[in-house]
């Protein structure tokens, strides 16, 4: 910035004073308030009660659904982890790795081929 006004230089001017004062103090402003308001520690609180409360959700809406019959939706219920555990539904996939080389061409064809390796999870 000193060079800036001792050359009258206008670009050198504002960008030492946005490395100054922008990047610098705003920047380092903002992670001072995060830490003073305990920012991280209130995501996290946050989270887990929006987890709580779509737990609570979707068990109220089994229970509206399925009243009629218990055990179905205790089935669900335990398939879903409403109550305990990792909530959601696990589903198995297979998963390819694909990329394309350029020193492989197949016979007669004019773009790189195509390989892709797969590999399937535990359901």
């Amino acid at each position: 910035m000193l060079i800036g006004i001792f050359t009258v230089d206008i670009n050198k001017t504002s960008d030492g004073f946005y490395d100054i004062f922008i990047d610098g103090f705003f920047v380092s402003f903002v992670k001072f308030f995060r830490i003073f308001t305990i920012g991280g520690l209130a995501d996290f609180v946050r989270d887990e009660v929006n987890k709580k409360r779509l737990r609570d959700h979707v068990s109220d809406k089994l229970n509206a659904k399925y009243s009629d019959n218990p055990e179905l939706r205790d089935r669900i219920k335990e398939s879903l982890s409403v109550d305990a555990g990792a909530f959601g539904w696990r589903l198995g996939a297979d998963i390819y790795r694909s990329f394309v080389t350029s020193d492989l061409r197949l016979r007669g064809a004019e773009v790189p081929a195509l390989i892709s390796h797969g590999m399937r999870l535990a359901r």
